[in-house]
């Protein structure tokens, strides 16, 4: 029941029976374009592959922590891991296979640590310096315009375009990066002072970003949540205290903002009131969370325990 009184149901599945539960937490989510499949990366290099709540195929891609997983068709993703690789895989899966196998189809050697992997006609990566580059051109184009700036979002607009947004001196960059055929053009950068700067707040510092439309929400490491509607106005909201610790994860839909946090819960927020009408415990601190592309009340996170969770609710 949230605060204006009404009430929503949800529907839970805990992924218990992950194989990986034990090899670090799920450091990264992905639902496949049709929102049938899931894949979930962990701190010790493990990949699964979930139909439903069932695992169909576990493999070890790395030695190290997977950062990010995006997928580029049905069958096809791409996997970042911290040792500065990026692999892309096939899946050859028919349903109703409880198993399913994979086939490696390339790999590429960053310069760095990949933070996320955005597919729009091109693989992207995104790298701690702040440059974007390009994984499947030859020439290696990077974009870097964000400087030295941490990159805290790479969100998709539209199957040609996508948002990013980094921050740097306490200032957030809103980059949009529209695709002409495979070529990456920045029509627009904003930049937009923080509500508070480290030299009043050395305490708190932005560990999360979330656009959609029109809406820009952040948090931090107090737990702390702000928002500016739209992006280009003058002003931010005051800080509501939503979490008793570190937010890790933000996402926005056409009607709900979704907090994830180290106190180990997940929050549902009305976008029109701002008013939490939800919430879901883990077992341990949210590490990581997805949006089902197939059905806005229907998402999937991960604790730094290994649990997957498939949360649903409704509206």
């Amino acid at each position: 029941v949230a605060e204006d009184r009404t009430m929503r149901a949800w529907s839970i599945s805990t992924a218990m029976e992950n194989p990986v539960s034990k090899k670090g937490g799920t450091t990264a989510l992905c639902f496949s374009p049709c929102g049938q499949l899931l894949v979930s990366g962990h701190g010790q290099g493990q990949l699964c592959i979930w139909h439903q709540n069932s695992v169909i195929c576990s493999m070890q891609v790395s030695d190290c922590l997977v950062s990010s997983v995006a997928f580029m068709s049905e069958r096809e993703f791409a996997v970042a891991c911290l040792d500065n690789t990026v692999t892309t895989w096939r899946l050859e899966w028919t349903p109703p296979q409880t198993t399913a196998q994979v086939k490696q189809l390339s790999s590429y050697t960053v310069g760095s640590s990949v933070l996320f992997l955005h597919y729009c006609s091109m693989l992207l990566a995104a790298c701690p310096n702040g440059s974007i580059i390009d994984l499947m051109d030859p020439t290696d184009v990077t974009l870097g315009w964000f400087g030295s700036g941490h990159i805290h979002a790479m969100q998709e607009n539209d199957c040609k375009s996508l948002w990013v947004v980094a921050d740097k001196d306490c200032t957030l960059e809103v980059g949009f990066i529209f695709i002409m055929g495979k070529v990456p053009n920045t029509f627009h950068t904003l930049r937009l002072e923080q509500q508070e700067s480290s030299s009043t707040n050395k305490s708190s510092v932005t560990t999360a970003v979330a656009i959609h439309q029109d809406l820009l929400v952040c948090g931090d490491s107090t737990g702390k949540i702000w928002y500016k509607d739209p992006p280009g106005e003058e002003g931010w909201s005051s800080k509501k205290q939503a979490h008793t610790d570190k937010i890790s994860v933000l996402k926005a839909t056409e009607r709900i903002i979704i907090s994830a946090s180290h106190d180990q819960s997940v929050k549902l927020w009305d976008r029109g009131t701002r008013k939490q009408v939800g919430m879901f415990l883990c077992q341990a601190p949210v590490v990581s969370l997805a949006l089902s592309p197939s059905c806005p009340t229907e998402m999937a996170c991960g604790d730094s325990l290994g649990n997957v969770y498939r949360i649903a609710w409704g509206e």
